[in-house]
């Protein structure tokens, strides 16, 4: 069944064709909804389709909606504890999975999934995710870095960065 967003957006996209104006769909949208998520969505949706893409993928998936959905999905199957633990052994077997086919995307994306699941059972949310990930971005741009070899894990320099990080994640 779809859900009233995908409904509203292929009625905008039909709305977009008949119309034969080649403005840009986000502004298409914008201006007759002032619905600025909406019209993002429908501007993504549409510039998947121009390329090809979207046959598989809902008009609607962003990564919150994914988080959501990874959530109900993983509590129910496995229950609401933490399970640091079992997430962090069972990570741990994953990376054994990447040496041995460190080409095979979805070993990765096991490992970022069992990440976002270990991040929504210690307490963050789906809308808190992409907020953390840039404020430790900008926190690791901001370090200075002893590259040694390719082969072994690379830390940062500047310890007192350390201090800052931990206050910008509260």
């Amino acid at each position: 069944m779809k859900r009233n967003i995908e409904v509203e957006i292929e009625k905008i996209y039909k709305q977009f064709l008949d119309t034969k104006i080649t403005e840009d769909p986000l502004m298409f949208v914008y201006r007759r909804t002032k619905n600025c998520d909406l019209a993002r969505m429908f501007s993504y949706y549409y510039q998947g389709l121009c390329e090809g893409r979207n046959k598989e993928i809902s008009p609607t998936l962003t990564i919150e909606y994914f988080l959501n959905q990874q959530k109900d999905w993983s509590f129910s199957v496995f229950g609401p504890n933490k399970r640091t633990d079992g997430i962090l052994k069972h990570i741990q077997k994953e990376c054994t999975e990447v040496k041995e086919s460190p080409d095979d995307l979805l070993e990765w994306i096991d490992i970022i999934i069992l990440a976002m699941d270990g991040f929504l059972r210690h307490g963050g949310g789906p809308n808190d995710l992409l907020p953390i990930l840039n404020k430790k971005l900008e926190i690791n741009k901001q370090r200075s870095w002893n590259i040694i070899s390719d082969n072994l894990p690379i830390e940062h320099v500047n310890i007192e960065v350390i201090d800052k990080e931990k206050e910008a994640i509260k």
